[in-house]
């Protein structure tokens, strides 16, 4: 009797801001080992991305909190799931790539919520995705309590962890069965994705780490592509975006960028000279 495989989603928000890397990425998850998944993702960008042509995808108009666009993007991927015969989700950003056997690798552990370890943050300044607590202020500081470097270098097997990143995370059909989902807050700045932390771990739900280390290549990258900066000039030309607009864009994200670093600062995440 030939074996029964459990059906897996892959799937993630995805936009042309990772033209850098989708060729790679979709290169990868096509010589995955694992025989009965199917690839699913959602197109954020400010048009339909035409590379995507060769994947299934869903189409999400992005909104102006970046928050809300993921947030709302891998709901919609949940709730397909749910509309499927799948019996996991493998969520896989599109700026990372692991091991072609993943799915096997995760799916053996037989784990709720499982994943890899994923860094963010440029090279030298990497920083694990792996949380303590879904505490906001902890030490008598403001900011999320990450696990510290040298505790997650320790790990060198399967661990129990409050939660880990959602980069590379398998999670079982029952999850999302018990209404554990992502949402946004836009009064707090940190990411949709402690918000299904925080739900999977109310629902009594159990995050594991496998501490094979994959890196977000997109938080990697000092600079942009070259086609990637062609590709977005030829979105600011279709919206006739003028200078004076472009000019005011860039203020606001830098002021953004500017608080982000002075509350990593204040919760001691970042020291001066970052």
């Amino acid at each position: 009797m030939e074996e029964k495989h459990p059906k897996v989603l892959i799937g993630a928000p995805c936009s042309i801001a990772h033209d850098y890397i989708i060729d790679r990425y979709l290169d990868n998850v096509k010589k995955f080992t694992y025989p009965n998944f199917d690839l699913v993702l959602v197109d954020t960008s400010p048009e339909v991305w035409d590379k995507l042509n060769s994947v299934k995808t869903l189409r999400l108009e992005p909104f102006k909190n970046i928050f809300e666009t993921l947030a709302k993007a891998r709901n919609m991927l949940i709730d397909y799931m749910l509309k499927g015969d799948y019996d996991y989700f493998f969520m896989l950003d599109t700026d990372t790539i692991p091991p072609v056997d993943s799915i096997e690798r995760l799916m053996s552990y037989d784990k709720d919520l499982v994943g890899f370890l994923n860094y963010c943050g440029r090279a030298g300044k990497k920083r694990p995705i792996v949380l303590n607590s879904g505490h906001f202020v902890h030490n008598g500081k403001r900011g999320l309590d990450w696990m510290r470097i040298d505790d997650v270098d320790k790990i060198k097997e399967l661990t129990k962890v409050w939660a880990t990143s959602v980069g590379s995370l398998l999670v079982k059909r029952k999850v999302f069965e018990a209404g554990v989902k992502f949402r946004n807050a836009p009064l707090l700045s940190v990411g949709e994705d402690i918000w299904f932390m925080i739900g999977a771990n109310s629902a009594g739900f159990e995050f594991w780490l496998d501490p094979y280390t994959v890196i977000h290549d997109s938080r990697m990258k000092p600079h942009l592509s070259k086609e990637h900066c062609i590709r977005v000039n030829e979105l600011v030309m279709k919206e006739k975006i003028t200078k004076a607009e472009l000019g005011a864009r860039l203020k606001r994200q830098e002021l953004i960028v500017a608080t982000l670093i002075r509350q990593l600062k204040e919760s001691g995440v970042l020291k001066d000279g970052f």
